[in-house]
């Protein structure tokens, strides 16, 4: 029997519960599995390699005792044989060129790493020779911990079998198949010498923890593009983490998407196990959707207390952001005073309605020579909703490096932003925004959707050449940029979107904005929001906070607000 269904059965038959995320990644097995049968299909799945390889690694022994053989999860299976069981119809070549797997702490993963690593080492046959076996992490120590397992596997091995003693030469940071000419080295992300490094297989460990994780990405996988790496593989697996601007956090966010859209690279296997929601944090029964190795009865009875101590503390300590990440696989900003949690404002991201006929906010926060010029058009829904659709212009960074020196400096794709008609860059060779260029775009949005426009509201710093212009829309509104002005629409729009009651669009700029800003509450209870370090941008979030001052103000989401008819109380009969 095809090894991944031993998963796949009892996930179908309600014994092992997974998140929404696994469920798609084992949809798309039975769909492959299905479509392998047409001729035209390029991969097939064979059977016998996948056996073949979670026997080897039964045959090894358990990392937690030596006297004892490795014994595998049921998940476990479930990616060994997806890894090594796909194959090309071309050449029999292993299908997967990357994977992709995000799970919790203390599930095994850098044990699972260790032993594709050896599996690589000793039993790949494509190249025959030759074979580079890259374990790297952030710093030498966490790679050293899928190394050491697998160093120490191998030495116990060979204390029984003369064959592998002979043929292996295992060194504190190498390992050596004389057979073959094979090597296993372990690397960090600070080494030298990585650049132009060819590797057969490649593991990233702890990817969410790494600074310059794109980078070392392009690395490797430039070391895998030859001919001879037709068999290659990059595999990246790490927990979560609290920098929701890192590298390996878009990674995640490009292949999470990509599996709920159905566009999965054919290439990359992605598994994500991870809560779907944060209340499955505070029931122990959920917490296997993170912790995969819970499926085991007599693992769990050691694990889920442990895990339950963790949770406890983390309410009693106010560090439940750790338990979050670590323990629930799930993204978390590591501070107390964060604006809305990334997870919610994900929730209620969707695409645009119609919004034919509805009324509208403008915000809008203008910006100084290099900052993003940011608008925010906040429809009123029915039902007491709203919706967010924000806009940006950025200048083109005229500087030496023009807008991809930028990009590096402010750490935002801007020209894939404006591909994706998030934003605009100006094309003005002094690098200012035109102010043409955003009224423009303002007046076209609302007629493209018909909307009626009731206000904007910007800041009056550095907007007094535009005010005239701003008037041609609706009445412009100034909003002082301050707490006592701005700190009860801050909270509303907080308050509401947990509520489910603002919904945003799909809009990058925003979200950039809501993981700079930091939140500052005075001894008067007022909060304001600030950059978290110099050169964040969050134009964007002001401007929504500008339109979402004019709405607080004037009362715009309570339904049985009284609407007073200006025209007759400005008469002057009246």
């Amino acid at each position: 029997m095809n090894p991944s269904f031993e998963y796949i059965n009892r996930v179908k038959s309600g014994e092992i519960r997974v998140n929404k995320q696994i469920n798609l990644t084992i949809q798309r097995t039975l769909n492959d599995l299905e479509q392998s049968k047409n001729e035209q299909y390029p991969y097939y799945f064979d059977e016998a390699q996948a056996t073949k390889v979670i026997k080897f690694i039964e045959c090894l022994p358990s990392p937690d005792d030596s006297s004892k053989t490795m014994k595998l999860a049921n998940f476990q299976k479930f990616i060994l044989s997806e890894l090594f069981g796909w194959r090309k119809k071309s050449d029999g070549s292993r299908r997967f060129s990357e994977c992709f797997i995000s799970i919790a702490r203390k599930s095994g993963k850098s044990m699972l790493f260790a032993y594709i690593a050896i599996t690589y080492l000793l039993m790949e046959k494509i190249p025959a020779n030759g074979r580079q076996i890259i374990l790297t992490s952030n710093t030498r120590e966490v790679a050293h911990l899928s190394f050491d397992i697998a160093r120490n596997a191998l030495i116990n091995v060979g204390s029984i079998s003369p064959a592998i003693r002979n043929r292996l030469t295992i060194n504190k940071e190498t390992i050596e198949d004389k057979r073959t000419q094979s090597i296993m080295k372990v690397t960090s992300a600070t080494d030298e010498h990585l650049n132009g490094l060819k590797s057969d297989l490649a593991l990233m460990d702890e990817g969410a923890t790494q600074g310059n994780f794109k980078e070392m990405y392009g690395v490797l996988k430039s070391g895998q593009n030859g001919a001879s790496s037709k068999n290659s593989l990059l595999a990246m697996i790490s927990t979560s983490g609290f920098n929701l601007q890192s590298d390996y956090k878009k990674f995640y966010d490009i292949y999470t998407e990509s599996m709920r859209d159905n566009t999965a690279p054919e290439n990359t296997f992605i598994a994500v196990w991870e809560l779907d929601s944060i209340e499955q944090a505070m029931n122990d029964d959920d917490l296997i959707l993170a912790n995969p190795l819970l499926e085991n009865k007599e693992i769990a009875s050691v694990i889920l207390p442990k895990l339950a101590q963790d949770r406890e503390n983390g309410i009693k300590l106010n560090t439940l952001n750790n338990f979050y990440v670590k323990s629930c696989n799930m993204w978390f900003q590591n501070r107390s005073n964060s604006y809305i949690d990334d997870d919610i404002l994900t929730k209620n991201m969707i695409k645009k309605p119609n919004l034919n006929g509805l009324n509208c906010v403008i915000g809008l926060d203008l910006s100084v020579k290099r900052d993003i010029t940011g608008i925010s058009i906040v429809s009123l829904l029915p039902d007491a909703k709203l919706f967010v659709d924000s806009y940006g212009f950025v200048g083109n960074g005229a500087t030496e490096g023009g807008i991809t020196q930028k990009e590096k400096a402010d750490k935002i794709p801007y020209q894939s932003l404006e591909r994706a008609g998030m934003l605009s860059i100006t094309t003005d060779k002094n690098e200012i925004i035109q102010y043409d260029e955003v009224i423009q775009f303002i007046k076209n949005y609302i007629v493209d959707n018909h909307l009626n426009p009731l206000a904007v509201c910007y800041d009056p710093f550095n907007a007094s050449i535009i005010e005239g212009k701003m008037e041609e829309i609706a009445p412009a509104v100034k909003i002082r940029q301050r707490n006592i002005e701005m700190s009860e629409a801050i909270k509303n729009l907080n308050q509401w979107t947990r509520e489910g009651r603002v919904q945003f669009s799909k809009n990058e700029l925003f979200r950039i904005a809501n993981r700079n800003v930091q939140i500052v509450e005075n001894d008067s209870g007022l909060v304001y929001g600030s950059k978290k370090r110099n050169g964040n941008k969050i134009d964007n979030i002001f401007a929504t906070w500008d339109a979402m001052t004019f709405i607080t103000n004037e009362n715009l989401m309570d339904p049985d607000r009284v609407i007073y008819d200006d025209d007759f109380y400005s008469n002057y009969v009246f």
